[in-house]
C-alpha cells in the first residue's frame, strides 16, 4: 500500500534525489492519499507527523485503496454498491447492469420486471475467497466446507510463496504439484482476470486431474520434469502480436481433451517457413511426449500403442538417416525428406507419407520397425511419425533450448 512504501522511503539513512520525486508521487498516488496530504511535499513533514496523519486516518486509507484498487474491491464488484443492502442489480461485474442505460432489455419482450438478479451485502466478501494477482482463481471444490476452505488455502498458500507474481494461473497445475492432488474428483474453478469485467469459469475433469497427475509425478525422471519445466516456459513467435504460449497451449488441450496434433504440424509448418532455417525440436519432443498420454486417455488406447520405447526406435532411425545422408555428402535430402514427411503430415495424407518412407527405406537400404505399426494404423501411432520427422537432420539440442526459451 501507499502509505506504507511512503514510511519505507522515509526511513531511508539516505534519501536520494528519485527517493524526494516517489515520495511526492506517493503523496497524490489515489484519492484518499491526496485528501490525507493535502497540498504536502518532501520536507513539508517530518517522519513523525507523517506517521501521525497516517495513523489517525488508516481505517479510511486502508478501506479507499481496497475499494478502489485494481486488485481491490473493484476487480470484483461494482464500487457504487460496496457496503449496500440488497440492490437490485447484482454488485458482481459481469453480472452488474446499469439501471439507467439497459434496465428494459433485460427481461423478456423488453419487460424490466422478467429479469431476475440476485444480490446481497455478503458479496461484498468475495474478493476474499479468490487467490493474489492478476488472474484470480477460487477453486469450487464445494463437496464440504472443510475440503473448499483448505483447497483455497493451499492455492493461496501457493500464490504467496510464488516467485513469479505475473504467473499465468495454469502454472499451479505443473508447479506446485499438491494442487492437483487435494482434489479428487470433477471441480470448478472461478477465474477473475484484470482486465476483464466478468468472470470465467472453468470445469475440470477428473479425466484432467490424472493427466495432470501423470505429468507432474514424482516418480518419473527427474529429468522429464526439468524438460517439462522448460517446455512450458517457451513462447515461439508467430507474428509480431502473436505468440504460441506452450503453457497455455498445452493446459487447453488437458482440460478440453484436445490432443496437441495441431499445435506439433503448426510448429513443423512454422519450421517449413522461417527464413533462419531455426528449429524447435526440443519443444516439438516434448510435445510429443504430453501427447502420447493424451492419445491413451482421450483416445483410451492401449498401453502398448505406442511408450517411451517405440519413440526411441523412431528417434534411433531418424538418426542413422541423418548419418547415412551424411557420410554421403547428401544433407540436403535429409531435409528434402523431412520436408516432404511433414508435408504429409499436415495435409493428411498418410498414404503418401507410408510410399516415402517405403521410398527412402529402399533407397538407404535400412528397415524402420516402427513403420509397421504405421501401416497398421496410422491415427494411432502419429506420433511415431511425429518423432521421426523431428529427429531428422542434425540440430544442437542446447542451442535449441536456448533460442525457444529466448522466443
Amino acid at each position: 500500500m501507499h502509505h506504507c512504501k511512503l514510511v519505507d522511503l522515509y526511513n531511508k539513512s539516505q534519501i536520494s534525489e528519485e527517493d524526494k520525486k516517489s515520495i511526492n508521487e506517493k503523496f497524490t498516488a489515489n484519492g484518499i492519499m491526496k485528501k490525507v496530504f493535502k497540498s504536502v511535499k518532501y520536507g513539508n513533514l517530518t517522519l513523525e507527523d507523517i506517521k501521525r496523519r497516517i495513523e489517525s486516518n488508516r481505517f479510511e486509507i486502508i478501506l479507499n485503496t481496497f475499494i478502489n484498487s485494481k486488485n481491490g474491491y473493484s476487480k470484483f464488484e461494482q464500487i457504487s454498491y460496496f457496503a449496500k443492502e440488497h440492490q437490485k442489480r447484482c454488485r458482481l461485474l459481469g453480472f452488474y447492469v446499469d439501471k439507467g442505460r439497459k434496465t428494459r432489455s433485460l427481461g423478456f419482450n423488453f419487460n424490466e420486471h422478467a429479469a431476475v438478479s440476485v444480490d446481497y451485502i455478503e458479496f461484498d466478501f468475495i474478493p476474499f475467497a479468490f487467490s493474489k494477482g492478476k488472474e484470480a482463481i477460487f477453486v469450487n471444490n464445494n463437496s464440504s466446507i472443510k475440503n473448499l476452505i483448505e483447497t483455497n488455502d493451499k492455492v493461496k498458500e501457493y500464490y504467496d510463496n510464488i516467485a513469479d507474481k505475473s504467473a499465468s494461473w495454469n502454472t499451479i497445475f505443473y508447479t506446485y504439484l499438491k494442487s492437483s492432488k487435494f482434489i479428487r474428483q470433477d471441480v470448478e474453478i472461478i477465474l477473475k482476470r484484470i482486465d476483464n469485467d466478468y468472470y470465467e469459469t472453468v470445469m475440470i475433469r477428473k479425466k484432467a486431474i490424472e493427466i495432470f497427475m501423470k505429468l507432474t509425478d514424482g516418480r518419473i525422471m527427474t529429468e522429464w520434469l526439468s524438460n517439462l519445466e522448460k517446455l512450458l516456459k517457451i513462447r515461439i513467435r508467430i507474428t509480431d502480436n502473436y505468440y504460441m504460449d506452450m503453457t497455455k497451449i498445452v493446459t487447453k488441450s488437458i482440460l478440453n481433451d484436445i490432443l496437441l496434433d495441431d499445435t506439433i504440424e503448426s510448429i513443423f509448418k512454422q519450421e517449413s517457413t522461417n527464413r533462419e532455417g531455426k528449429r524447435w525440436a526440443f519443444c516439438i519432443s516434448q510435445l510429443i511426449r504430453i501427447n502420447i498420454i493424451l492419445y491413451k486417455y482421450i483416445m483410451n488406447l492401449e498401453e502398448n500403442m505406442v511408450n517411451e520405447k517405440g519413440l526411441r526406435g523412431a528417434y534411433a532411425s531418424a538418426k542413422e538417416v541423418t548419418s547415412y545422408f551424411k557420410s554421403k555428402k547428401l544433407t540436403n535430402k535429409t531435409n528434402s525428406y523431412r520436408q516432404k514427411l511433414a508435408s504429409c503430415i499436415v495435409a493428411k495424407d498418410y498414404d503418401r507419407f507410408i510410399e516415402i518412407m517405403l521410398q527412402l527405406s529402399s533407397y538407404t537400404q535400412m528397415s524402420f520397425g516402427f513403420l509397421h505399426d504405421l501401416i497398421k494404423d496410422f491415427e494411432g501411432n502419429k506420433n511415431l511419425a511425429y518423432e521421426f520427422i523431428n529427429s531428422l537432420g542434425d540440430y544442437n539440442q542446447e542451442n535449441s533450448k536456448k533460442n525457444q526459451e529466448e522466443e
